[in-house]
């Protein structure tokens, strides 16, 4: 097989503010790094991703739903329960003792996608991948059927990927311009 890759730009800028002319990206692509932009200014991220990206051309942007995931929810109920009230505990701990805070994250819904963008019509949401690390470690056992637990999901996932893209833990958002 002769595999040539094909050459790229990569940028280390603020996504709120992306240094490259309108129409100018053949694709963008954020992994893991927009639920980490303050809440308030991940709008303006990917509004930033669109301005850039060419006609016709993909925005894929891989995030987290954290809580908004139903499935982690489920399956992970007291997890969940633990790492939501872990999560506020963090965030009134800096305010009421000024420290440091620790990595910041905001996921928001699929539903504020949907409603904050005029090119919302334009996104589509599949799976990335439907589980986090703390369904991993509690569920997938080698000698408990981890292996056959991690290939059904695996199908899954490659057959529903709208489904888990709603539901699961990490969703890549296309965005077709």
């Amino acid at each position: 097989m002769n595999y040539s890759p094909k050459k790229g730009i990569y940028l280390c800028a603020d996504i709120t503010n992306i240094p490259l002319k309108e129409n100018s990206c053949d694709s963008v692509l954020c992994q893991h790094t927009l639920y980490h932009i303050p809440k308030n200014e991940q709008k303006n991220a990917v509004n930033e991703m669109y301005r850039v990206a060419k006609p016709g051309s993909n925005i894929a942007i891989v995030y987290s739903w954290f809580y908004h995931s139903w499935f982690m929810n489920i399956s992970l109920l007291p997890i969940q329960l633990y790492r939501i009230t872990r999560h506020l505990a963090g965030k009134i701990y800096v305010r009421l003792f000024k420290s440091k805070p620790r990595l910041y994250f905001y996921p928001h819904s699929m539903r504020w996608f949907k409603r904050s963008f005029d090119f919302s019509h334009k996104m589509n949401f599949y799976c990335w991948r439907s589980t986090n690390k703390y369904f991993l470690n509690l569920y997938v056992h080698q000698g408990l059927f981890g292996k056959k637990l991690l290939e059904t999901l695996r199908k899954s996932e490659d057959k529903h990927p709208k489904f888990w893209g709603k539901f699961g833990e990490y969703p890549v958002i296309e965005i077709k311009k």
